[in-house]
């Protein structure tokens, strides 16, 4: 994969089994969220925080069919899209990433643990269908899709 070109990365995060679910999500919510803007501004990064409270991934599995009703056990997961692989490892060499961000992630993470951040999926972000619009090829799935719906109509 070449390394200079704009990524995705996800994170898929565990607490420390010290803290409640609640101060976890304030903590990494409100505290190290703000940590990160200056960071995430000057290595030009977007980052996103994805909550996943455990009464929301029971729900989840309760509610979808199988075989998408399989829920990662994580408390959570951070989304970032990157300039490059390149300039993330950058940024990790960043001062203050060494001296403000990565000591805050010791309160709320298992940083001496596999499994605080055993998951990492890295990747070309692809979009197939993005704010409304499809921006894939997709006429002759579309008329299929319109058949269908005509014949479920029909069938009211």
């Amino acid at each position: 994969m070449d390394n200079s070109r704009p990524t995705r990365i996800v994170t898929f995060i565990k607490r420390r089994s010290d803290i409640t679910e609640q101060q976890f999500y304030d903590h990494w919510g409100n505290i190290h969220a703000s940590l990160i803007v200056p960071w995430a501004l000057k290595h030009n990064f977007e980052y996103t925080q994805i909550h996943t409270p455990k009464h929301m991934r029971n729900q989840f599995k309760a509610t979808v069919p199988a075989p998408f009703d399989e829920v990662l056990d994580y408390d959570g997961a951070a989304e970032w899209n990157i300039p490059s692989l390149e300039k993330l490892i950058e940024a990790f060499g960043d001062p203050y990433y060494r001296d403000v961000i990565e000591p805050d992630e010791h309160n709320f993470l298992h940083k001496s643990s596999k499994e605080a951040i055993s998951t990492t999926a890295h990747g070309i972000w692809k979009p197939i269908v993005l704010e409304g619009k499809a921006l894939v090829n997709a006429k002759e799935e579309m008329l299929q899709y319109q058949k269908i719906e005509n014949r479920e109509l029909d069938k009211e």
